[in-house]
């Protein structure tokens, strides 16, 4: 039961109503207004899925802010540019003999000095052209030998 001037709370979901009575005093023409209802809430307390969310949002935050941070410092330092050279001491080598090579003995932007050994190559075609130089020094020998024999015959 409501008596005039209280509100009455209602159940969840229904409107609130209020009575109020309307005071006149005696001599005056005007009414004073109705007090504009007050809705009655219960005492919520924070949902566990809305703290879940707030939980894996900084979670998230923080793995973004882990992976971010070193990839941001690597870029402020890491100089770059699509129109570069390259400045260098380049020397170059020409062979003395021709041949294919077999290994390299130096590695790249390795100093070297006067004398050292930078590359060997294929000894096979050399081996070759010796066999085939050493049998023409057989064959001029046994020609000497046969033209010494004639000379001494006659």
């Amino acid at each position: 039961m409501s008596t005039p001037g209280t509100t009455t709370p209602e159940p969840a979901g229904q409107p609130v109503s209020s009575t109020t009575a309307t005071a006149t005093t005696p001599g005056a023409d005007t009414a004073i207004p109705p007090a504009p209802p007050v809705p009655v809430t219960p005492a919520t307390r924070p949902h566990r899925a809305r703290r879940w969310w707030w939980v894996l949002g900084g979670l998230g935050l923080l793995g973004a802010l882990l992976a971010g941070v070193p990839w941001l410092v690597r870029s402020w330092q890491t100089v770059s540019t699509d129109d570069a050279y390259v400045n260098g001491y380049v020397t170059f080598v020409a062979p003395r003999v021709t041949g294919q090579i077999a290994r390299v003995l130096v590695d790249d932007n390795n100093r070297v000095h006067k004398g050292d050994l930078l590359v060997q190559l294929d000894p096979e075609p050399y081996q070759v052209q010796v066999t085939i130089a050493q049998a023409a020094v057989v064959a001029a020998q046994a020609d000497l030998v046969a033209t010494q024999a004639q000379v001494r015959s006659t």
